[in-house]
């Protein structure tokens, strides 16, 4: 069960069609718009100022969301993503914003509407970000603009893909190695109404290469969803030219079931059907 709790009377306010995910804390004064979720391990402690959050955010998997004391609240727009363990604080995040796995937004920043904080990187301080850019770095400095194609192709998708793995109670989640603490990357399970079909994906930092944590990660993921989530068929995709995620999903279980075409380029799709036998 989540933890949401009251500080000095001041308990957190949810919008309609809000997802809280059963181990996310949310603490004090914090206000949610519609169709918002909270994503496991997610923090948003709202003890010390206010927190106010519009319409269709999505803090994921390991994030954190909170202010400074009597100083500095932090206020977040409309259709905006805050990725897998990134941090938030005492900032003002605009509409239709990505902050990327593992960020960190500090003091007094001012992120302007269809900006993109690459993953990893740090926001000073003050920060001004202008609208329309991609900041990266640490300390994070303005790369380039963000095309209309990335607005549409990136911010937006993964804003309204987060509605729907609400709606669906599973999506992606950040996969932190035990051993260190650290992220390094992400895997689950996304729902597509339009085929009515559930698909496996991961991605992981270079560093966590070659050492089984996709296969482990996504094997966790294709139990979930068989025994909790009630799934009887889940698909994989890759590039024919892609061996290592191939070999994956062929070590968890998935066998081919036909080519597709990406763009000009030769993909595959795999699939693992529900066996009550063997569950």
């Amino acid at each position: 069960m989540a933890t949401i709790l009251p500080v000095n009377g001041k308990e957190p306010q949810f919008g309609e069609n809000c997802f809280i995910a059963p181990n996310a804390t949310i603490v004090g004064e914090v206000t949610m718009g519609a169709d918002c979720s909270i994503w496991f391990n997610a923090v948003i402690r709202g003890d010390v100022h206010y927190i106010k959050m519009g319409d269709k955010v999505n803090v994921q998997d390991g994030a954190i969301i909170h202010c400074t004391y009597q100083k500095h609240p932090t206020n977040i727009g409309n259709n905006v993503s805050i990725g897998h363990n990134a941090m938030v604080h005492g900032c003002t995040i605009h509409d239709n914003v990505l902050i990327g796995m593992g960020s960190i937004v500090m003091d007094a920043c001012v992120v302007h509407s269809n900006a993109i904080i690459a993953a990893g990187a740090v926001v000073l301080e003050g920060t001004i970000v202008e609208a329309g850019s991609i900041y990266a770095g640490v300390p994070a400095k303005k790369v380039k603009m963000v095309s209309e194609d990335l607005i549409h192709g990136e911010i937006n998708r993964i804003s309204n893909n987060y509605v729907k793995y609400a709606l669906h109670g599973f999506g992606r989640w950040a996969v932190v190695q035990k051993s260190t603490g650290k992220f390094i990357g992400w895997c689950g399970l996304k729902y597509s109404a339009t085929i009515d079909e559930v698909d496996i994906g991961f991605r992981f930092f270079k560093a966590a290469w070659n050492q089984g944590f996709a296969t482990e990660a996504a094997k966790k993921c294709i139990q979930l969803g068989f025994d909790s989530l009630g799934i009887k068929r889940i698909v994989g995709r890759a590039m024919v030219g892609n061996i290592a995620s191939i070999k994956v999903l062929e070590k968890i279980g998935l066998t081919f079931l036909k080519e597709f075409d990406f763009d000009g380029e030769e993909g595959a799709i795999y699939e693992i059907v529900y066996n009550e036998k063997e569950h």
